[in-house]
């Protein structure tokens, strides 16, 4: 059998990509599957026409614009409610079952730079998540 040795830093980087990038695709799945997706895309429409009105001075598309900020507001209202408990999935399998076995394996190593493990680690998921949404969008998924 063949054994390989991965310093700390590469075996939490690996870890956390991982991690992050499976809690990203269900984030993504069970969100489309909670909210809809027609509801997304109609929030990304109203979205791109407040822009679009914020650019004119106008009476009437400053009405207009409060309207839709209140319109926004109470979908975005909506969506939280619903992706609640998803956040909540996602806060309670990091916390509760990563992170301590994670901490077991790396706690007592000292990363370069920033230190502690859990510093790396919310590093790398910040960077993983950002480089993650950035495909997600090219792609249509996002």
């Amino acid at each position: 059998m063949i054994s390989v040795y991965f310093s700390p830093e590469v075996e939490l980087l690996i870890v956390t990509v991982v991690i992050t990038v499976v809690l990203g695709f269900i984030n993504n799945a069970l969100r489309d599957k909670l909210v809809g997706k027609d509801a997304l895309k109609e929030m990304k429409n109203k979205q791109a026409e407040m822009r679009a009105l914020m650019k004119k001075t106008d009476k009437e598309s400053r009405k207009k614009l409060e309207a839709l900020n209140a319109e926004l507001a109470e979908m975005s209202l909506n969506m939280m409610g619903k992706l609640m408990p998803l956040m909540l999935f996602s806060f309670v399998v990091l916390t509760a079952i990563l992170l301590p076995i994670l901490n077991q394996r790396y706690g007592s190593y000292n990363f370069p730079i920033v230190g502690s493990w859990i510093w790396y680690y919310f590093f790398v998921a910040l960077i993983t998540s950002f480089v993650l949404s950035l495909i997600m969008k090219k792609f249509g998924k996002g």
